[in-house]
């Protein structure tokens, strides 16, 4: 297979060989486009099946009209990156010779002898994959190797894993769905935990050390707040002045002890509270007296109307009424 390969190379490089190019040395350029295969037999000979741009097995083998051939990636790279774009100024990588880019054509002899006729290493081997065979088989294998790096599929995760670790990366990725065995509500497993510490559904102590009653966390205000008795509470007579807060299982003692405390301290308020109100009676009485001696200053003819007109109303009602009833009478 190389000697016919070589053989066909050197008759188009003898077509195409010109004094000018004697010399030329082919330009390396790396494009990473062709196969990237360890070959199981080390010493087998492919340079005739290597691409001269990436200098890997040709991938999509297409040849230039000077019968060379590579890579069709690579090769249209090569053309797109040159000086000038004019047709016929491109010149082939291998020999210099000018050709036209459009004239470029698949290998399909060499394509199909890269694909069948070389023995290939997976290219996970060094990892433990112990797979061998040809090119064109890889593909079937790549989609099962159990040491082909792939994605999580939990949304959110950003991992590559192995394919025969997955089951176990996905039964414990921080990622992967999760329902509250409390509440239902469905999340990532790496919010599960912060979730827990405010689902409402989950059974709590109450606050208070010396209670030791459980209730589900969405109650323990309502029984903070009507019912632990060791919840300290303000003292029922704090709006008058009492700022002791104390358990509510003491309220009642505490009451008793602070009973004549509560009195004066009611007492007091009382006393405050007839200071505030004689307070706004004597403003009251201010104003009314301030009101009465504005009017008294004002002209008669700027006095308020309104008890006038009550007086004229009453009158002519009064007369309509003594009107109706003489006409009763003559009747």
């Amino acid at each position: 297979m190389s000697y016919n390969i070589r053989r066909h190379t050197q008759r188009a490089r003898r077509r195409t060989r010109s004094p000018s190019i004697e010399k030329y040395k082919p330009i390396k350029v790396e494009y990473g486009r062709g196969y990237d295969f360890d070959l199981v037999n080390e010493e087998q000979k492919v340079s005739d099946l290597e691409c001269t741009i990436c200098h890997l097995l040709l991938r999509d083998a297409h040849s230039t009209p000077c019968h060379h051939a590579f890579c069709h990636g690579c090769l249209v790279k090569w053309n797109n990156e040159q000086p000038t774009r004019r047709r016929m100024s491109t010149r082939c990588p291998s020999c210099n010779v000018q050709y036209d880019p459009d004239k470029i054509s698949f290998n399909g002899v060499v394509d199909r002898m890269v694909k069948t006729s070389i023995d290939v290493k997976c290219p996970q081997h060094e990892k433990g994959c112990q797979w061998q065979g040809k090119i064109i088989d890889y593909k079937d294998h790549e989609e099962k190797c159990d040491y082909e790096m792939i994605r999580c599929k939990n949304k959110g995760c950003q991992e590559n894993v192995a394919r025969l670790k997955m089951n176990y990366h996905e039964g414990n990725c921080g990622y992967r769905r999760v329902e509250c065995d409390f509440c239902c509500l469905e999340m990532s497993a790496r919010e599960i935990e912060n979730h827990h510490g405010e689902c409402p559904f989950i059974n709590v102590e109450c606050p208070n050390d010396e209670c030791q009653l459980e209730y589900l966390r969405q109650e323990i205000p309502k029984h903070l707040a009507e019912e632990c008795l060791y919840e300290k509470i303000a003292c029922e007579y704090s709006d008058v002045g009492c700022n002791q807060k104390v358990q509510r299982k003491d309220m009642e003692e505490h009451n008793k002890i602070n009973l004549a405390k509560h009195q004066k301290l009611m007492l007091h308020d009382y006393k405050l509270m007839k200071m505030k109100v004689a307070e706004v009676e004597r403003s009251n009485k201010e104003l009314r007296d301030e009101l009465k001696k504005a009017n008294e200053k004002k002209p008669q003819s700027q006095k308020p109307v309104l008890k006038n007109k009550f007086k004229s109303l009453y009158v002519t009602e009064s007369e309509d009424y003594v009107t109706e009833s003489e006409d009763s009478d003559s009747d």
